[in-house]
């Protein structure tokens, strides 16, 4: 019948397209040398900028050692640098101290010395000859720094010296480089009047009044930075002064800041150490000394060059800092509440496998296996030891770990290596590799292609395997790991590489392919933010069109990229009314709500190729031959 004329304008909205999600990233945790703990704030894409961050490799731990292969095979990394907690819910129990102190430091006299003084000390425990007054209050300080120099805990003593009046400040270079020398027992007897003395070997940068200017600390805590020098160089005038931090078995971790004094007073200017802790991988600065009304006027800087003739005599090494106690698996697991261990990744979204990759402990498998399945985004790879040489344990070490699902590797089978150190064969967890191997493949094809097999899995930078299966005489074996779902590393044809791409996912779905739940986990990446892009937009059928045709692009990107073979978007895009509705209803939709369904069938993985090699008589012709074999 016929229908009143109407208009129908139609606004498709094409201007947006969903969001391309991050690919190439990958959480782990471990202890590592400096840097701050629980904080992976920062993606780190290169082994210098890790070492800049966070140290280089330790003796202690292979953590940095893997981090750098995930690295150099690229992979980029949030770290979470893990140390002791004596309670793991208070994040201000953290075991491990600052460096505090210097191995050079300041003897600082409030006032004159006087006729008949006798001044005495010690240094490291030895006592100091006595100093008795000696002319002026000048020519006795004078004297202490020669009876310091005379003794063979200091290397150098001198002092500050001022154009004119009374000096109060002597410098000191102590022998020991390693360790904060103390001075002690200052003592100031005899004469009308008696000043007092104080020694300071921290690290505050003080005029030659005494007074504090500013001072630095660590940017955390440990004793990773002992042993970093310090020195405050004059570049050209009494304010202007070059601020060094460096690891001097390191050249490539130098950092250098101006510190600019105003000429009067000698307050550090605000922007100098603003620029420092902003961009400082070293050290913070904080200033003391806030208005000129704070300072002795025009009293210089006790600067490097007091401590020595030579720029090596005048190094200034950072000291006192300590591990901590044993780190322990409580330390990894760590706290929802306090976001210690693991849970200090859980404001990031960006990454795709999430590792202790040195660790082997099923407390910590539990926990990973059951943070990544609350989660969804990411996937927990749990390393099963390369002490478990046998399918009996490596299945033993697999089943220890309980609440497996889709969002758990499980791996065995480690890598030998050329020691960076040792020059050596070193044994080391395989998890990071398989994290570079990941981004390699991500970045070239996308996550829901495998990392493993003898096209994306070869692992170029290895020697060999700790545990091969990979020998046609160990099929049996490697076919058992693989019905419990175990990627190995494998040393086959000559080639060390990932082998067998399964999840732990308990259903024998689809899901027990990493490759499938990655595809899982890339869709949710790209629907999410796009789909909340419409919240509070009309829930109406011209809404539910603009969302299908906001995503469709994408949808069939991936298809052709075989992230899947075939999909189908049932989101009653294609309705005119609310009679063609099929998947919503009009009073859901009423009160807010649309309802899609996504179907896909995801792209299988070749597993296995059948070849029948059949041996004909000369006369046989191929025909009739391959009828036969049939």
């Amino acid at each position: 019948m016929p229908t009143s004329p109407i208009v129908d304008i139609n606004v498709v909205n094409q201007s947006t397209r969903p969001t391309v999600p991050l690919v190439g990233v990958h959480y782990v945790m471990g202890p590592t040398a400096r840097g701050k703990f629980n904080a992976p704030e920062e993606i780190i894409t290169s082994w210098t900028q890790f070492k800049r961050v966070y140290g280089g490799l330790l003796s202690t731990s292979d953590f940095p050692l893997l981090c750098r292969r995930a690295l150099e095979g690229g992979a980029n990394l949030r770290v979470s640098r893990i140390g002791h907690y004596t309670d793991i819910t208070d994040a201000s129990t953290l075991d491990p101290t600052a460096s505090s102190k210097l191995t050079t430091g300041n003897l600082v006299f409030a006032g004159d010395f006087v006729s008949s003084n006798t001044i005495d000390m010690t240094v490291a425990g030895s006592a100091m000859p006595t100093v008795t007054f000696t002319t002026d209050h000048n020519t006795t300080l004078a004297a202490i720094a020669t009876a310091l120099e005379g003794m063979a805990e200091v290397a150098s003593a001198k002092v500050a010296d001022l154009a004119s009046g009374n000096e109060y400040v002597i410098a000191i270079n102590f022998s020991d480089k390693t360790s904060a020398t103390e001075i002690g027992s200052i003592t100031v007897a005899g004469g009308a009047s008696q000043t007092t003395g104080t020694f300071r070997n921290d690290m505050v940068f003080i005029n030659k009044a005494g007074e504090e200017l500013f001072s630095i600390a660590p940017l955390a805590e440990g004793d990773g930075y002992n042993g970093l020098r310090v020195t405050l160089e004059r570049i050209s005038s009494n304010n202007t002064f070059s601020l060094k931090v460096q690891d001097p078995n390191d050249s490539s971790i130098n950092e250098s800041y101006q510190i600019t004094l105003a000429t009067s007073s000698y307050l550090v200017d605000n922007g100098t150490l603003a620029q420092i802790n902003n961009s400082s991988t070293l050290i913070t600065a904080t200033k003391i000394a806030d208005t000129p009304g704070d300072l002795t006027t025009g009293m210089g800087v006790v600067h490097n060059e007091y401590l020595g003739d030579t720029a090596a005599e005048r190094w200034s090494f950072m000291a006192a800092g300590t591990p901590g106690g044993a780190i322990t698996v409580s330390d990894y697991t760590g706290d929802s509440a306090s976001k210690l261990g693991i849970h200090s990744f859980d404001e990031y979204d960006d990454g795709w496998l999430i590792s202790a990759p040195e660790l082997s402990h099923a407390t910590m498998h539990i926990k990973g296996a059951s943070y990544a399945n609350a989660r969804k985004d990411l996937i927990y790879v749990a390393h099963l030891g390369n002490s478990n040489n046998t399918t009996s344990t490596l299945v033993g070490a697999k089943e220890a770990i309980t609440g497996l699902n889709e969002h758990v590797i499980t791996v065995g089978g480690g890598l030998k290596i050329l020691d960076p150190i040792t020059s050596t064969i070193k044994e080391i967890s395989e998890v990071t590799d398989l994290m570079a191997l990941s981004s390699q493949v991500q970045n070239a094809k996308g996550p829901w292609i495998p990392f493993t097999g003898p096209n994306n899995g070869v692992i170029g930078n290895a020697v060999g395997v700790v545990n091969n299966f990979g020998s046609k005489a160990s099929y049996d074996d490697l076919n058992i790991l693989a019905n419990s779902n175990i990627m190995m590393t494998i040393l086959r044809n000559g080639q060390v590489m990932a082998w067998g791409g399964y999840t732990q996912d308990t259903t024998n779905s689809q899901l027990q392919w990493v490759a499938t739940t990655m595809m899982v986990m890339y869709l949710r990446r790209v629907l999410g933010p796009t789909l909340e892009g419409f919240i509070d937009e009309p829930a109406t059928i011209q809404t539910l069109r603009r969302i299908y045709e906001t995503v469709s692009p994408t949808l069939e990107e991936l298809l052709n990229k075989d992230a899947y073979t075939a999909y189908e978007w049932n989101g009653d895009q294609y309705a005119k009314s609310d009679s063609d509705l099929q998947i919503n209803t009009p009073s859901l939709m009423q009160q807010g709500q649309l309802k899609i369904q996504f179907l896909i069938k995801p792209t299988g993985f070749v597993q296995e190729i059948s070849v029948d090699i059949v041996v004909t008589e000369a006369g046989v012709d191929f025909e009739t031959a391959s009828a036969l074999a049939s």
